[in-house]
């Protein structure tokens, strides 16, 4: 993870990679944001991941229904209510699995809270 503040402006960046215990199922992905302080109450942005195989041999991987690839990104909005944060994000959202990639609109809320 790696994160930069310049002023009011906040650059986020995250790379992770998963493999299942018996080495044959691998699974990367990549988290992007930039969020800008408003004022005290409000942050807005945008927000993308992105998930993937990597070079996965797993005969199940397919019949489990897992997608290839699944991508959402998006403006996002987040207002702090108290201990919590109120968070929003609009955009797309899309997966591939098999052959087939299908995609449509994305629409998140909900409740954040850093312990």
């Amino acid at each position: 993870m790696a994160a930069r503040r310049l002023g009011r402006l906040g650059m986020f960046a995250n790379a992770a990679l998963g493999q299942d215990p018996e080495g044959d199922d691998r699974q990367g992905m990549i988290n992007l944001a930039a969020l800008y302080g408003v004022g005290p109450h409000l942050q807005l942005g945008v927000d993308a991941r992105v998930r993937f195989d990597v070079f996965s041999s797993d005969g199940r991987r397919s019949a489990r229904g897992e997608p290839g690839l699944d991508l959402a990104a998006g403006p996002t909005a987040a207002v702090p209510v108290g201990p919590v944060a109120l968070v929003a994000q609009l955009g797309y959202s899309a997966f591939r699995l098999g052959g087939r990639t299908e995609g449509g609109l994305l629409a998140l809320g909900g409740l954040a809270r850093a312990f």
